[in-house]
């Protein structure tokens, strides 16, 4: 889901890890105001913050691929789409600049940007205003370390 260590720790501490430690996980043959009996879980409350952000992002992304699997059948395991844009942009005096901007495949300067899309329409990922003289993929590569 994108949380970084400290994220997941500031949700551990304002609150997860009281109410794992506080209450009973309701059974149907326990009594809903009974104590919790946290020697016996199998999880503290690190490992449960993580099993339930496992998942929620895989259930999304089960979601996404359901939506795609309905239209094309043998994209198993797919959950986005990307697309890309060069947006043309006026050269300048500054040498350095002018040439992280040229293309030379398309003879031309430009900033590349790079979309991730679900197949609801929503932007998941995106990387905005890369050099256009990097490869397509160099403007990805920081899209797919997130996804």
């Amino acid at each position: 889901m994108g949380f970084d260590i400290t994220t997941f720790h500031k949700i551990l501490d304002h609150g997860f890890r009281d109410l794992w430690n506080t209450l009973a996980i309701p059974r149907c043959e326990t009594n809903i105001d009974s104590r919790p009996r946290l020697g016996c879980r199998s999880l503290d409350a690190e490992g449960a913050l993580g099993l339930i952000l496992h998942w929620l992002s895989s259930t999304m992304l089960d979601e996404n691929n359901s939506l795609i699997m309905g239209h094309h059948p043998l994209l198993n395991g797919a959950f986005s789409s990307m697309d890309g844009l060069n947006l043309a942009v006026q050269t300048l005096p500054d040498q350095e600049i002018e040439n992280a901007m040229f293309n030379g495949w398309l003879h031309d300067h430009f900033v590349s940007s790079m979309f991730a899309f679900s197949m609801k329409g929503e932007i998941i990922a995106c990387n905005l205003n890369a050099p256009g003289s990097w490869h397509n993929s160099c403007v990805v590569r920081s899209i797919y370390e997130k996804l």
